[in-house]
């Protein structure tokens, strides 16, 4: 089911869902938050991400398949408020062996604008195309202001948070979700022990996987 795009979303929605009966409390929020590509120190996106990741902030929602208007629906989206009332939201448009449609970025921001007239006037968004590859999106009209992720960026941070999350009511459904998102979406196949883990996979990849950031 892991390419299965509305399934995949719909999981990874309840997994970063703090309010969920699964354990993890908001830690797979913030490892998935963390995941999130942004330019550089400079860039909007990375003052946003910073106080998303804020230890005061708070997450009131998560949605999968949640339309912005009649015609625009997100995959997932997150909702949340910083300690000092600002109110913030990640908006993830995800990809699974598909292509940008024509103008889609564009059409979500142009959603994104009505969205703030309509009540989320004092809504800090942050953006994020999510793909395979962690490619930039293409069909905005405001050029990097979608940041981008991929499949791989949140193997490495869910795997960072893995092990202290051994205790939780919902470990082994994360172990599977984790096992499925690494054969089909990052090409890594997984194994019984670190020998058999290293006898199916090119060393170079094992690396990526504990190392790289796009």
């Amino acid at each position: 089911m892991i390419r299965q795009e509305t399934i995949h979303t719909g999981t990874l929605s309840w997994l970063i869902d703090p309010r969920q009966p699964h354990g993890f409390e908001s830690a797979l929020c913030q490892a998935f938050v963390r995941a999130i590509n942004v330019s550089g120190e400079q860039d909007p996106a990375s003052s946003l991400k910073s106080l998303i990741l804020d230890p005061s902030s708070r997450v009131t929602n998560v949605a999968s398949e949640f339309w912005l208007s009649s015609d625009c629906r997100m995959d997932v989206l997150i909702e949340g408020h910083a300690k000092n009332g600002t109110r913030w939201a990640v908006v993830v448009e995800a990809k699974v062996d598909a292509e940008e449609q024509k103008d889609q970025l564009l059409n979500y921001d142009r959603a994104l604008e009505r969205r703030a007239r309509q009540g989320w006037s004092d809504v800090q968004v942050l953006r994020v195309f999510l793909s395979e590859d962690g490619r930039s999106g293409k069909s905005s009209a405001l050029g990097s202001a979608w940041a981008r992720m991929s499949y791989l960026d949140i193997a490495r941070e869910f795997l960072a948070t893995y092990r202290g999350l051994g205790q939780s009511e919902g470990h082994a459904f994360l172990r599977i979700y984790l096992s499925g998102l690494l054969e089909e979406l990052c090409g890594i196949s997984c194994g019984a022990d670190l020998i058999d883990l290293l006898a199916k996979n090119n060393a170079v990849d094992i690396e990526r996987l504990l190392t790289e950031r796009k």
